[in-house]
C-alpha cells in the first residue's frame, strides 16, 4: 500500500512502529486502521458497522474537544 502511495519508509516513520506511528501510517495512506490490518491480513472483513465507527473516530478526531465532548453525549444518549 506504501508504494502503491509513492511513499518511503522514512516519509511513513517505518523503523520503530508504536501504535502512534501505526495511526499516523494509516492517516498518511488516507485508511482506517481496520483497512490498514486487512490489507495485510486479506481474512479480516470489513462490516459496514465497522466502517461507519471507524467513520465517526475519524471525524472526531479532526473536531474540537467540546466537540468531542458533545458528540459523546449524544452517543450516549442516544445509545442508553
Amino acid at each position: 500500500m506504501r508504494k502503491e502511495k509513492g511513499l518511503s519508509q522514512e516519509s511513513l516513520g517505518e523503523k520503530n512502529v508504536s501504535l502512534i506511528n501505526i495511526t499516523k501510517i494509516a492517516d498518511a495512506l488516507d485508511v482506517s486502521l481496520i483497512q490498514l490490518f486487512a490489507y495485510v491480513n486479506e481474512d479480516i472483513k470489513v462490516t459496514k458497522h465497522e466502517e461507519g465507527i471507524q467513520e465517526i473516530v475519524n471525524i472526531l478526531q479532526k473536531s474540537s474537544p467540546e466537540k468531542v465532548r458533545l458528540a459523546r453525549n449524544v452517543i450516549r444518549e442516544i445509545t442508553n
